[in-house]
């Protein structure tokens, strides 16, 4: 890390929430103890793990403890703690971090520098490279390569951005500047955390920011980790009983509402009649789709429909595919992505799947994929720092 990187790192403020996970805690502060970025983990845990503060001989990391209240559901206390945590950063940029995801440092340098560059940018997000642990090995892929790096999340028209039907990016864990992420997660978090909150997360980030994609792994995420007891499973709600559902109802006005909100915000000139219809357009529940028998009966009917143009050749077929919206590519297993990076999507080891980087126009550093998986592998004795015991 040079100079100029330091520079750059100064200006970033990462939050990390976290509850009763001191390992993966543990390994956070491994990871991001050497580096010049201000760091808050704001912890739900019963009991603290850490001395609360500044942690010793690492001043740039300050622990927060917010255990949940008494009757405090523990959605609750996330929303609770992330409404904290909008008052902690007062770096240029900020970006919100889970306890077992991280960020490569040549990738934050990357952003940092360009939206240093480009005024009219308010936030980017990288590629995903995804990690999964099985036994004592990491498997890796590339994550959400279809996402578009389309210009028109990049428009200052807060209404070009919201209605593109492009696979869109999401700011959850982008790197913004510090006065939107604050407003980002005050405004989709001023009531609870639900089931909608991820959603209107995905429409009020449009709302306040105009984004874009940057071309290199910056974001490295846990694959998904099946839960082992069954009672988490739910049978999904029959569509007769979601559209007749008042609790619905009642999440959608608040979440039109929180939207408005938003587009006012980032965009005063904007009527509020005008902002309403945006709203209403963008957060259209979309209840057929979550029945669990919607994507099969979808993918079986286009598939249908596409064997009629067998007789054609299949690179016209694929220009035709690529066309369709993405909601009906994807469902014919086609996303927008090219081909050297789709075959980066498949799980393997590490050397390989580098060298399956190699081939596709997405940067990143081999050196500190290597380094972040001794991390990974590394006993948890031989970490630095131990949690309070």
């Amino acid at each position: 890390m040079n100079s100029e990187d330091v520079k750059l790192l100064r200006d970033l403020t990462i939050v990390i929430p976290t509850c009763e996970k001191p390992e993966n805690l543990e390994r956070a502060i491994e990871y991001w103890r050497d580096t010049p970025i201000t760091v808050h983990i704001v912890d739900g845990s019963e009991k603290p793990w850490f001395q609360i503060g500044i942690l010793q001989n690492i001043p740039k990391i300050t622990y927060h403890h917010l255990p949940a209240k008494s009757g405090e559901e523990i959605l609750d206390n996330y929303a609770r703690r992330l409404r904290f945590a909008t008052t902690l950063p007062t770096t240029k940029y900020s970006a919100l971090c889970a306890d077992d995801d991280y960020f490569t440092v040549s990738g934050l340098c990357a952003i940092i520098e360009t939206l240093d560059k480009d005024e009219h940018l308010d936030a980017m997000i990288g590629r995903a490279a995804m990690y999964s642990k099985i036994e004592r090995n990491l498997i890796w892929q590339i994550r959400y390569a279809d996402l578009r790096n389309h210009v028109d999340y990049r428009s200052a028209e807060v209404s070009v951005r919201l209605l593109n039907s492009e696979r869109a990016p999401w700011l959850y864990y982008g790197i913004i500047k510090t006065d939107l992420w604050k407003k980002l997660f005050q405004i989709s978090l001023e009531h609870s955390y639900n089931k909608q909150t991820e959603k209107l997360l995905s429409i009020i980030d449009k709302s306040l920011c105009r984004i874009q994609i940057i071309e290199r792994i910056v974001w490295i995420r846990q694959g998904y980790v099946p839960r082992m007891n069954s009672g988490d499973v739910h049978e999904p709600v029959s569509v007769f009983r979601q559209i007749f559902n008042i609790k619905r109802f009642i999440d959608q006005r608040q979440m039109r509402k929180q939207i408005v909100i938003a587009i006012q915000h980032s965009s005063p000139k904007v009527s509020r009649l005008r902002a309403r219809w945006l709203a209403r357009k963008t957060s259209a529940p979309k209840i057929l789709r979550r029945h669990k028998k919607f994507w099969r009966i979808k993918k079986r009917i286009v598939r249908k429909f596409m064997r009629l143009f067998s007789f054609i050749e299949p690179s016209t077929r694929r220009k035709m595919t690529e066309m369709l919206p993405w909601r009906i590519s994807g469902s014919l297993g086609y996303y927008k992505i090219k081909p050297e990076t789709l075959a980066a999507t498949t799980r393997t080891d590490l050397d390989s799947f580098i060298s399956l980087l190699e081939k596709t126009d997405v940067g990143f550093d081999t050196s500190e994929l290597k380094d972040f998986e001794k991390l990974l592998l590394k006993p948890r004795q031989e970490l630095r720092l131990h949690m309070n015991t």
